[in-house]
């Protein structure tokens, strides 16, 4: 259940981003990449439980493939380096004690270079989009795009649609299954 609840937030996000602005997507994206840290944690966990065993051939090869991208926690692997500092600066809103310390500081010397605070106030705009503290955005962007690449981001793109492949063919398993009996 955890990793179709996941899937679907990925999923909504990704839609999301499509619907925007490029200028006012970066929250959807960012979002994003967060969740597939955090399905990285729940694949760990089923590696480890039984529900492995109910995995049809393809289900298994799609999950061997998922766990291999992003299973690794060492220092230098993609959930370690990238994802989790992501994740965080996100989600967790405690920048002083971010793992991207060095980044942080490098965005914050900068934006206090510039001497002044953009703020976001869109005429006729009535919603939560239409006003907002729009260096908060460029400090986070600024902070996220030092750990991106495009060749991360391409990478990080294709783990979400195996992601949601994975999640179908578990899916039709379960489906499969339930025939039988």
């Amino acid at each position: 259940m955890d990793l179709s609840i996941a899937s679907n937030d990925l999923a909504i996000n990704v839609d999301a981003i499509g619907r925007f602005p490029i200028t006012d997507n970066s929250y959807f994206f960012y979002s994003s990449i967060s969740i597939v840290r955090e399905i990285a944690k729940l694949v760990v966990k089923v590696e480890d439980s039984n529900f492995l065993t109910s995995f049809s051939s393809n289900s298994k090869h799609m999950f061997s493939e998922l766990h291999a991208e992003l299973c690794s926690f060492e220092d230098e692997s993609l959930a370690k380096q990238t994802l989790k500092p992501i994740r965080d600066l996100t989600f967790h809103y405690n920048i002083g004690e971010s793992s991207a310390r060095n980044n942080v500081v490098s965005a914050l010397h900068q934006l206090r270079e510039e001497n002044k605070l953009e703020i976001g106030l869109k005429a006729g705009v009535e919603n939560p989009l239409g006003q907002r503290y729009t260096f908060a955005d460029k400090f986070r962007s600024d902070v996220i795009n030092q750990f991106l690449s495009n060749e991360l981001v391409s990478r990080i793109s294709a783990l979400s649609v195996n992601i949601g492949c994975l999640v179908d063919s578990l899916i039709a398993d379960l489906v499969e299954k339930q025939k039988i009996k």
